[in-house]
């Protein structure tokens, strides 16, 4: 039978190594946590706080790339660009057909206007000697002197008319010439050694009235500057103003 074995006593030093053993043993956890700081801090903080929210138990939204976030705004600058060209297109096909229709409204006024000017064209300071035969037109109607027999008239017939001219009135003895000015004629004549201006508006109705007399024998006459020139046997001139408006 064997005799039980006596524990042989351990030195301090053993004793501590062996406690030192164990306390390394239980200083894992605090090397674990240095490692996991270790690992936030290489992490970005985007991550860590996803980290962070995962652990909480909360949903965390994947982040936006940069270049979706590029893709976007180029969209919104595509589609800005489209409007202003659709927006520009469409001022430019209303602005053309409201200037169509202007011209188009325009142009039988304008032909109403130009028909009207030439129907009613009114000749300005001319004048026709008596010894000439000549005729002056006015709206349509050709005015001229005649012989009525015993004196003179002054007289109107349609033009292209075959028609006799038809006296207006009754000139004062013998005729030297008419001219017209701003519608109106004036009829100039001698008689017994004076000289005589008959106006006369041609309308319905019209009669003529006595504009000048004076002494001499006119030989001939003129019209200029909104003045009749009337020139005498001696050769001397007379101007008679005529009305401006």
């Amino acid at each position: 039978m064997r005799a039980p074995e006596r524990e042989v006593p351990r030195s301090a030093a053993s004793v501590g190594r062996t406690a030192g053993a164990h306390a390394s043993g239980a200083a894992q956890a605090p090397i674990n946590a240095v490692d996991a700081a270790h690992r936030a801090a290489r992490s970005d903080a985007g991550q860590a706080e996803r980290f962070r929210r995962e652990a909480a138990g909360h949903a965390v939204a994947a982040k936006a790339s940069p270049g979706a976030g590029r893709s976007g705004r180029a969209l919104v600058v595509v589609s800005v660009l489209v409007g202003i060209a659709l927006a520009v297109a469409l001022l430019v096909v209303v602005g053309s057909a409201a200037v169509g229709a202007l011209l188009q409204d325009e142009q039988p006024r304008t032909e109403v206007a130009a028909n009207d000017s030439a129907a009613s064209t009114t000749p300005e300071d001319v004048f026709v000697l008596a010894t000439d035969g000549g005729t002056i037109e006015l709206d349509g109607s050709a005015y001229s002197l005649v012989s009525s027999g015993d004196g003179y008239s002054f007289a109107s017939q349609r033009v292209g008319s075959t028609d006799e001219p038809m006296a207006l009135f009754e000139v004062t003895g013998e005729p030297v010439g008419f001219a017209i000015h701003r519608g109106t004629f004036y009829v100039v004549s001698n008689a017994d050694g004076s000289c005589y201006v008959q106006s006369f508006v041609p309308s319905d109705g019209s009669i003529p009235a006595d504009y000048y007399s004076g002494t001499g024998t006119i030989s001939t006459i003129d019209i200029k500057n909104a003045q009749l020139i009337l020139t005498d046997g001696a050769g001397e001139q007379h101007a008679i103003d005529l009305p401006q408006g």
